[in-house]
């Protein structure tokens, strides 16, 4: 069983208002939808107005038919003082400048059945909170899916306009303009840190406003990766 997984994350942010955008490692499983996501995210309508980047978790027990899990919400359990979903995040990466990252992980804790969230930076790693086994049922003792990636959302409807993605650049700038997630693990059901499968499947279903890919001449200096993102606009 491969439960546990660590991406890193670019923390790069181009803000576009009343749109939401993510970037997020999702665990989930069926036949009822069962899902759980950790990030970071830019949204204005659900934060009062705000712009900032800010960290957040998101989950769902029963196909989404409850619908506002964010944050604090839905049974999430608090544990640290002050590292805690909702929160700014105070560093972002500059274009063609310095790149910040975060490391945001996921497990589940074989004691408990509790699914784990972990956020670590420059100051350290730490146990943020955790989702009780309780609330779900086919997430209770395993993820079938894991996916790394971004997304996107518009609330101007009918006038669907999509936010910028990661740093707002096609994947094809490559290191320090676009972003980038990096050295994608999971433990097994031995208890070992193991890469990402090779044979990931890549998706991007509006390939004219956002792209994924990787450049082999990076991975010397960032390791394992994928860019991804782009300028959004009308998909």
């Amino acid at each position: 069983m491969k439960d546990r997984f660590i991406p890193y994350i670019q923390m790069k942010c181009h803000m576009h208002w009343n749109t939401c955008y993510l970037h997020a490692i999702r665990l989930h499983s069926g036949p009822v939808f069962n899902s759980i996501e950790a990030g970071w995210h830019v949204y204005p309508a659900y934060h009062g107005g705000s712009t900032e980047t800010q960290l957040f978790v998101y989950s769902t027990a029963d196909s989404y038919v409850t619908v506002d899990c964010y944050n604090t919400k839905c049974g999430f359990v608090q544990v640290h003082r002050t590292i805690t979903p909702g929160m700014i995040l105070p560093k972002v990466s500059d274009y063609d400048g310095t790149q910040e990252e975060i490391t945001i992980s996921m497990y589940k804790a074989y004691s408990t059945g509790h699914w784990w969230l972990g956020y670590e930076d420059s100051n350290g790693y730490v146990p943020v909170r955790y989702w009780p086994n309780s609330l779900f049922n086919s997430l209770a003792n395993y993820t079938d899916k894991i996916e790394w990636g971004g997304e996107t959302a518009s609330y101007d409807y009918p006038r669907v306009t999509y936010a910028p993605m990661g740093s707002g650049r096609f994947p094809s700038e490559g290191y320090k303009k676009a972003a980038y997630m990096r050295n994608m693990k999971v433990i097994d059901s031995s208890m070992q840190f193991v890469d990402a499968p090779s044979n990931l499947i890549p998706y991007t279903p509006a390939p004219q406003c956002y792209e994924l890919g990787n450049n082999p001449a990076d991975v010397a200096t960032i390791g394992p990766h994928f860019y991804f993102g782009g300028p959004g606009s009308t998909c």
